[in-house]
Order: C-alpha cells, then structure tokens, then sequence
C-alpha cells in the first residue's frame, strides 16, 4: 500500500502521506476529487473525468497510439462484473438508475469464460441432483421385500408379523 501511494502521489504531485490518508477515507468513489467541490461531495465531476480522460486519448494520439475507448464503457463493465458476482438484475437496474430489466441487460456482457462457468455449475447440480436420486432408489429398492413366493415377503412392516397382505 504504501509503494502505491507513493507512486499515486509522485503522479498526482501530492505528499504520499496524503494520499494514504485520502485512501482511507474517499473509498466511496471510484474517481475522488482532490478536494471536494462546491457541495462538498468530494466526487469528481464528469467534466472533469472527461478532461482527463481526454488528455490521456490525446497524449497517446500524439504517440500513435489510438485507445477505442470512451468513459461509458466504465459503466459496462461495471454492470457485467456486478452481474457475474451476483448482483440481482433488479438490484443492478435500480443502481443504474434503470427503470426495466431490458435496459440492464443491453449493459451485461457476460464473458465467454463466465457462460462457461455457470453452464459447469448447473451441470454439477444436475449430476448431484441425478446421483442423489440414483442412490435414493437404490436405499428404498433394498428396503422392500421382493416376490420370491414366499408369503413371508408381504408382511406389512410395523405389526406383529402375523399379517399378511393381500
């Protein structure tokens, strides 16, 4: 942690005493401000993100590098691992501000790797389900008398041992 915010605060020009303390106290926001706004919600705006976010894009222009990267897929790639930790859709629709399912489900994008994993885990519970099953049957098939012929094999359980079925 401490090599962390030495180097945050080498980049952000801040003591890394500071940083350390604000990490304690900021880890509400993803991207916290340096110093908390007019209000004092101590978020950073989105034109401030923005600004940013385009300085990076322009600097890595100027290198030849271009980034097919906007903000909003932050928010993509929020709802997907929300998703696959097992967040409720509802509960993710109403942290999105969504009024519907439908409009959360074009922001989850579930991965290869994780379609696979859930199809892994509902075939375990169908096996174990099958298993069980299998050996249900098996307990209750040697509990029963079989027909051999003998009138002693239709005895009802729980009575003297006298009665016979018919």
């Amino acid at each position: 942690m401490k090599d962390l915010c030495e180097r945050v605060g080498k980049r952000l020009k801040m003591d890394p005493e500071k940083v350390a303390d604000r990490e304690r106290r900021e880890r509400a926001f993803v991207f916290p401000a340096r110093r908390s706004g007019k209000l004092g919600k101590g978020h950073i705006s989105l034109s401030g993100l923005e600004n940013c976010h385009n300085e990076v894009l322009d600097a890595c222009k100027e290198k030849g590098q271009i980034i097919p990267f906007v903000l909003y897929d932050l928010r993509h790639t929020f709802a997907t691992r929300a998703a696959q930790d097992g967040m409720p859709l509802p509960t993710l629709a109403s942290v999105l501000g969504h009024s519907s399912l439908r409009q959360v489900q074009k922001y989850v994008h579930p991965t290869q790797d994780h379609q696979q994993t859930e199809m892994d885990r509902i075939d375990k519970i169908r096996q174990d389900s099958k298993r069980q099953y299998a050996e249900l049957m098996r307990s209750q098939a040697h509990a029963r008398p079989t027909a051999t012929g003998n009138p002693g094999d239709f005895h009802r359980s729980g009575g003297n041992g006298g009665e016979i079925v018919q």
